[in-house]
């Protein structure tokens, strides 16, 4: 099995010779799933590893299931997306180190400047912004109507739909400080 010498990852970035990725080359990255999925298991990772087993976690993190469910499909259309496209993508943008076999691949410097955008501490915390303002604009519209009278939103109070935009607004909010706190929890361990 080839080996391949792994950039230090981390520590003083001061002495670090290698220059900032391009907005392009991150943008290209984190455009596509498949590729941060790989990236982030990848910098999880303490020594390289190969085309098989990666495109069996990437598949087990694409389909949400657990690795040892992957199906023998799955993991093959992962591994050839990785193999005829994203591994040479990721090495030649710098992100990754890997042999020509595909049998040692780890992650470089420059990728673990990626980890931000890829923690899945951050991801899918709960409802979104948009949401919010969801809530916010189909209010304020409830609100206005039952201002101007205009039937049957007349029929409540004007508070009656202030109070249950707040409510709203709260219970979103609390869902979303909630998921935070669980995944922050989840990654610490």
């Amino acid at each position: 099995m080839s080996q391949i010498i792994r950039r230090p990852r981390g520590g003083d970035r001061s002495d670090t010779t290698e220059p900032e990725p391009s907005r392009d080359a991150v943008f290209t990255v984190l455009s596509n799933q498949r590729r941060r999925f790989a990236l982030s298991y990848l910098l999880e990772q303490d020594e390289p590893v190969g085309i098989k087993e990666l495109s069996k976690q990437v598949a087990a993190m694409e389909n949400d299931v657990p690795v040892e469910d992957v199906t023998h499909k799955q993991r093959k259309r992962v591994y050839i997306a990785l193999h005829q496209n994203h591994l040479a993508q990721l090495e030649d943008l710098g992100f990754i180190d890997c042999g020509r076999s595909r049998e040692a691949i780890g992650p470089t410097d420059r990728a673990s400047r990626l980890e931000p955008f890829l923690d899945p501490s951050v991801r899918d915390v709960g409802p979104t912004p948009a949401a919010e303002a969801g809530i916010t604009t189909v209010g304020a519209l409830l609100v206005s109507l039952a201002w101007f009278d205009v039937y049957p939103f007349a029929l409540l109070p004007d508070l009656a739909y202030a109070a249950g935009i707040v409510i709203a607004l709260v219970v979103v909010t609390g869902v979303r400080l909630y998921r935070a706190r669980v995944a922050r929890s989840g990654s610490d361990s």
